[in-house]
């Protein structure tokens, strides 16, 4: 039986206390390069350039502290950066290098300029961010530009970013060409072109999808909002209106699609159910291991399989497998509970909670399921940041959970332990509402406004091609945005 209950775990000073709950709007393909601007800025704060000015030194941050991810498995990267300020008054100026695995290794070149630090009045700053990245495996080369001014308390931003995943990288959303979409979904140009008041209580943008083959095959959002709403219309290839949309700035249907898992006395569970890396020094083969199974992009079996991998910081680690498994299958077939050992690492299984009942108090549903019916579940699974097994259903065109579990659940596990629940990602979905309510927030507006145009591949600047990239050595300076 899982419950609301209440302990020691709320006390203050706990890591369920102190944890906290992160959330995410969710606005679809209209607000997709708005995610890339928000990851940018984060990458760009956590390698510390404004703070180590004038510095040459080695960062590495996980990525998907950047964007909202709960996987387990980190998307390293190992930065090099050559950042310098000529005053206090000057621009600072950063040229990086790094390396991440998205599947499959990426080279990454960026430099930026940042002319304005964020403040409170003027959250954004200015800077300027250009970009390229090429797929070691594939040679796909994808860039872009990030551009954001702020003038009389009106920030402008511009991202154009250009992707061609053709020859095989996984970089593109959503990493088939549907034939939904006019443009290639393979190879295409995105952009957001975007005037906002500082204050964020008012703006509009332009949203735009574009074949680059053809940039007459096309689909466009025209966003306008402001304090209290925002209306969307979807244009089609030829601009002609599909659809439009009124919704809520403050009102959300909410999808909790991450939770933590806690003792009784508010520790954070975190077991390690699984490895992931690569393995062979040259090709970089993808590669995961957990306790009872393994996957090896290679598909090697019995003695081929590899016996050190690594983690995408780099650190390599020794692989051990059960003798008495069988050689021709990569999994615990004896049964024994182990099917391989990583040094240094504890490799567990999920917590398992088969079958039970979560009573109606302790959780919100999203679909038509009346509010306060107890919810009996089979087979939930919980690493301590994956929570799985709750299913899915369609809610005004989103895909999203049956339900949220509420914070403070108790929920017992196949052993008869009890633990904790306390969401930690939430997707939010501005909840529709009367189009009278968007009346005055017009595509006519955005179409109108001088500051907001289409962006073209004249709108990315090159990266320095000049620029040598130094020996920092293999010590971090910064890492997840912490110096060391």
């Amino acid at each position: 039986m899982a419950s609301g209950f209440a302990s020691a775990f709320s006390d203050a000073g706990t890591e369920y206390s102190n944890d906290k709950v992160r959330s995410k709007v969710i606005l679809g393909d209209a607000g997709r390069p708005m995610e890339t601007v928000d990851m940018i800025l984060c990458m760009l704060n956590k390698s510390m350039p404004p703070t180590l000015v004038n510095s040459e030194y080695l960062s590495v941050l996980n990525f998907n502290l950047c964007n909202d991810s709960t996987n387990e498995a980190p998307l390293m990267g190992s930065l090099t950066i050559d950042t310098s300020r000529a005053s206090n008054t000057s621009s600072q100026i950063t040229k990086m290098l790094f390396e991440i695995q998205v599947g499959t290794p990426l080279i990454v070149r960026a430099d930026s300029e940042v002319k304005k630090e964020p403040t409170l009045s003027s959250p954004y700053g200015e800077l300027e961010f250009n970009y390229s990245y090429t797929n070691l495996l594939d040679d796909d080369l994808n860039h872009g530009s990030l551009v954001i001014t702020d003038i009389d308390n009106v920030v402008s931003i511009e991202l154009t970013e250009e992707l061609d995943c053709r020859a095989g990288s996984n970089i593109c959303f959503p990493g088939i060409d549907h034939e939904e979409t006019p443009y290639n979904d393979m190879n295409y140009r995105s952009y957001i072109d975007a005037s906002v008041a500082s204050d964020g209580n008012s703006g509009m943008a332009k949203v735009g999808y574009v074949d680059r083959s053809d940039s007459s095959k096309k689909l466009t959002y025209l966003l306008n909002w402001n304090n209290d709403f925002i209306a969307q219309y979807d244009l089609d290839t030829n601009d002609v209106l599909l659809q439009s949309s009124c919704r809520s700035r403050g009102d959300f249907l909410e999808s909790a699609t991450g939770y933590g898992l806690y003792d009784e006395d508010g520790s954070r569970v975190n077991a390690t159910t699984f490895v992931y890396g690569y393995y062979g020094t040259e090709d970089r083969q993808p590669i995961f291991i957990s306790k009872r199974n393994a996957w090896f992009s290679g598909g090697e079996t019995g003695s081929d399989r590899p016996t050190t991998m690594f983690k995408h910081d780099g650190t390599a680690l020794s692989i051990s497998y059960d003798p008495d498994d069988s050689s021709t299958q990569n999994y615990d077939t004896d049964n024994d509970g182990t099917f391989a050992t990583i040094t240094g690492i504890e490799l567990s299984d999920s917590v398992s909670f088969p079958t039970g009942v979560i009573i109606g108090s302790s959780i919100v549903y999203n679909d038509e399921t009346a509010q306060g019916t107890p919810y009996e579940y089979s087979y939930l699974f919980s690493d301590g940041k994956y929570f799985s097994g709750i299913p899915q259903v369609i809610k005004s065109g989103n895909s999203v959970q049956k339900l949220n579990i509420k914070n403070g659940t108790l929920i017992e596990d196949d052993e008869g332990v009890n633990y904790i629940l306390k969401q930690s990602l939430v997707l939010k979905y501005p909840e529709d509402v009367d189009a009278a309510n968007c009346a005055a927030l017009t595509a006519a507006a955005v179409n109108a406004e001088t500051k907001i145009s289409s962006k073209t591949s004249a709108d990315i600047t090159a990266i320095d091609s000049s620029w040598v990239t130094p020996d920092v050595g293999d010590n971090p300076k910064v890492i997840d945005g912490v110096i060391q």
